[in-house]
């Protein structure tokens, strides 16, 4: 196909008019129209920063790799919609989806996003969602973030993951201050393999506090209940957060 044909196709295939193709790259509407209508074709300096834009290469530009059917069915793989509100020059929406785009917005979707509320491979925002997810939320294969939920959760504040670390951690091993999981380990821990410095509950539980079927500490209640395990507790640490003294003592269950 020519290049009047495939520049019209990038145009439909990507939801861009000819006015907003020519506000991003500074040039004129009527010479892309022209470019289009087969009037005229794109110079040297024009077809980079095409080739930049559509993330293709000049060649596939002019025609010498043919990236569309004889039929005009577009093969490009690729979407972009790009929504005219702006906020400081910032699209409220980006979504860039295909190899190598990127998207930037308020709202942005793609393999490599970054927003405030950002959705992709490779996330960035406030409200993060990704197979790797940087943010104040993050939700993804790796979760980086105040709050995380993540096969490998890291946080300044709260994860949730496979592998979790946090000051306040839950997964299969959680590491932090007060921590759940199959492997638990910090100041306050509960979990089958627990390993707390203060105190410790689990299947194995060490910490100087120690409660559970198999214990190494130097307080080793036998079956306490909550109201027990609390008095242990101020009694050490009387520093020690009510919150976190409510929930290690819900474990008890008594």
């Amino acid at each position: 196909m020519s290049i009047n044909d495939n520049i019209a196709n990038l145009l439909k295939c990507n939801n861009i008019t000819e006015e907003e193709l020519a506000n991003e790259l500074s040039i004129s509407e009527e010479d892309i129209i022209n470019w289009k209508n087969n009037k005229s074709e794109p110079s040297i300096k024009e077809l980079k920063l095409l080739s930049k834009r559509f993330s293709i290469s000049i060649d596939e530009l002019v025609g010498n790799n043919k990236y569309v059917s004889s039929d005009k069915k577009v093969f490009y793989v690729g979407y972009e919609y790009r929504s005219k509100k702006t906020i400081k020059n910032i699209p409220l929406i980006h979504i860039n989806v295909g190899k190598g785009k990127k998207a930037r917005g308020i709202i942005a979707i793609g393999n490599n996003a970054k927003g405030i509320i950002s959705i992709g491979g490779k996330s960035v925002g406030l409200f993060s969602v990704g197979g790797l997810s940087l943010g104040l939320i993050s939700i993804g294969g790796i979760g980086i973030g105040i709050f995380s939920i993540a096969g490998i959760a890291l946080a300044l504040l709260i994860s949730i993951g496979g592998i979790s670390i946090a000051p306040f951690a839950v997964g299969g091993i959680a590491i932090g201050i007060l921590t759940l999981g199959g492997i638990s380990i910090g100041n306050y821990s509960i979990g089958g393999i627990s390993i707390g410095k203060y105190v410790s509950i689990g299947g194995y539980a060490n910490g100087h506090i120690a409660i559970g079927y198999r214990v190494n500490g130097n307080i080793t209640p036998i079956k306490p209940t909550s109201n027990e395990l609390r008095r242990l507790i101020l009694d050490n640490y009387p520093n020690t957060w009510k919150f976190v003294i409510d929930f290690m003592c819900s474990f008890l269950g008594r």
